[in-house]
């Protein structure tokens, strides 16, 4: 018959610190070699607790220190310790560490202890997401990858709402390497910017004439792109006809 000793659950105390840690007796097996064999489990589920540390410490210096297994299982052999009283800590990502004092006369020979840790909530701090936002037609017609790669000079949507130009010609005159005379829009050529030529004009992928720039209104304007030369031009836009440049304009 057992005694009342293996029909209790076993209550080892914590030092003053620190609240009891309850280490739930099993069934002893006889053995030779002392070993304290443990399974670690959430106190509010009653889960598994994956690879938690245990620690057991004494003569203010670790002694033994191990993983626990993927379902929380382990078995620390107790050979050559010293036979004095042994800190015990166990540990979890996500839950409070867990300290108490293990006695001699504690341990039982090759006895199977469950171990309980309390989660710790934690409350993760706002993250504010800044990002460009994504116009699905500049997404569809390659606007947005053109300018990721950044060949070429873009004008958005944001861009002209800041500037507020009464024409659009206004804002494509400030992108370096333009020229606006009159209705005309031009590539500049030669290093003091004397010589001109006219760029190709495709409006919402249409090739049209360059005079329609002058008739585009700002406020419909969802993207602008402007390449000043041929090794600018994307493929898709390259050609005899993108000799001056390429400018692509998408409205909304």
């Amino acid at each position: 018959m057992r005694s009342a000793r293996h029909q209790r659950p076993l209550i080892l105390r914590t030092r003053s610190l620190f609240p009891y840690l309850w280490l739930v007796g099993g069934t002893a097996v006889p053995t030779q070699a002392q070993s304290i064999r443990g399974h670690v489990v959430d106190s509010s589920l009653g889960s598994a607790i994956s690879w938690p540390t245990v620690q057991l410490s004494g003569g203010g210096r670790v002694l033994i220190e191990l993983r626990a297994d993927s379902n929380g299982y382990f078995e620390m052999h107790l050979n050559g310790v010293p036979d004095q009283p042994l800190a015990l800590r166990i540990s979890g990502i996500g839950y409070a560490p867990r300290h108490g004092i293990i006695r001699p006369e504690d341990i039982e020979r090759d006895r199977h202890y469950r171990l309980l840790l309390q989660p710790v909530p934690y409350r993760l701090e706002d993250v504010t997401v800044v990002g460009a936002r994504l116009v699905p037609k500049l997404v569809r017609t390659g606007f947005a990858d053109r300018e990721a790669r950044g060949f070429g000079h873009f004008i958005t949507e944001e861009a002209i709402a800041l500037r507020n130009p009464a024409e659009l010609l206004h804002m494509l005159g400030a992108v370096p390497g333009l020229r606006v005379i009159g209705q005309q829009i031009y590539v500049t050529r030669g290093t003091r910017g004397r010589g001109v030529c006219v760029p190709t004009v495709w409006l919402d992928g249409f090739r049209v004439s360059d005079d329609v720039l002058a008739q585009v209104v700002p406020e419909d304007v969802l993207g602008v792109e402007v390449y000043r030369g041929p090794a600018e031009v994307p493929v898709e836009y390259s050609g005899a006809n993108a000799a001056c440049g390429v400018i692509l304009v998408w409205t909304k």
